[in-house]
């Protein structure tokens, strides 16, 4: 949902159109996002309470001009962090999504290795780009 709101924002999308794009569920309400959505102080308080305030911030500088590349990777770190609790848990849905995210995270890890070696990027500005793992 963060990301729906920081892409949103960008195309300056109205908080009509951002409620139809949010998923329900999670930490966060759906009703407390769409409230929030113009108000950049409420979103660092919202998202900074689950666990994504590195990705909260970089998030309100892609609107003013920052990367996306770096609000992107610090979206999948916490993400990627959230879900590294799940490891521990024997069964259930949760070590199912951990252990796909993971998989997914593997995969994208090597195709910016492989594109970045085909464009010729340098093996350290690669391990900059890569996200964090926790398998």
């Amino acid at each position: 949902n963060l990301k729906v709101l920081i892409r949103s924002r960008i195309a300056g999308k109205r908080q009509e159109i951002i409620g139809e794009l949010l998923f329900d569920g999670g930490s966060i309400l759906k009703e407390s996002i769409i409230a929030a959505a113009e108000n950049d102080d409420e979103i660092v308080h919202l998202f900074t309470g689950a666990g994504l305030g590195d990705a909260v911030e970089k998030g309100l500088l892609v609107m003013s001009g920052g990367s996306m590349t770096d609000f992107e990777l610090a979206l999948d770190n916490g993400i990627n962090e959230y879900l590294s609790d799940a490891v521990r848990i024997g069964f259930g849905p949760a070590a199912v999504i951990s252990y796909l995210a993971a998989v997914e995270n593997e995969v994208m890890s090597l195709r910016i290795i492989l594109t970045g070696r085909i464009m010729g990027i340098s093996a350290d500005a690669l391990r900059g780009r890569l996200r964090e793992s926790y398998v």
